[in-house]
Order: structure tokens, then sequence, then C-alpha cells
């Protein structure tokens, strides 16, 4: 859900312009105290992009963890069933 919002946000020139408005209210007032230069667009774009990455990776490893578990099941079950196999006789 956060990746479609992001995805909109980044082609929606005018949701765009609204969370750039209220990144603006909440981010960039405290850096005007300190006198510090602001280029809201650029950094709000690369905060974008960069969750959007952050969100890809977490994603991309969960399904590497889960191709892990089924492979680890699968030799487990194996292994069950030749000690089976070997301390009872039984062939599969």
């Amino acid at each position: 859900m956060l990746w479609q919002f992001l995805t909109h946000v980044e082609k929606c020139p005018d949701c765009f312009e609204e969370l750039e408005i209220r990144y603006l209210i909440a981010e960039a007032l405290g850096r005007l105290e300190n006198g510090e230069a602001i280029n809201l667009r650029r950094e709000l774009s690369h905060k974008i992009k960069a969750t959007k990455r952050a969100m890809y990776l977490h994603y991309f490893n969960e399904d590497i963890l889960r191709i892990f578990e089924i492979v680890s099941m699968i030799i487990i079950v194996y292994e069950v069933f030749g000690f089976l196999s070997d301390f009872f006789g039984i062939v599969f």
C-alpha cells in the first residue's frame, strides 16, 4: 500500500505538491531557524526513492528467506524419510 502511494505521488504533480507542502511544514521550519539552505523538491524526491529502494530490498529479502525455508523443509523431510527407511527397513 505504501509502495502504491509513493508511486502515485511520484507521477501526480498535485499530490506531490501537497506532500511537498506537508514536508515543508514538518521538516523545513526547524532548518530555517538554523539558517540552513533547503532544496525541498530534490530532498523529498530523494527520500521517496530511498524509501522505495528500501522496501524493494525488504520484500526481495523476504522472498529469498521463504525460498530457503522451503528448501530446508524439503531437506528435512528427505532426511526423516531416509532415517525411517534405514531404521525400520521401509522403502518409500
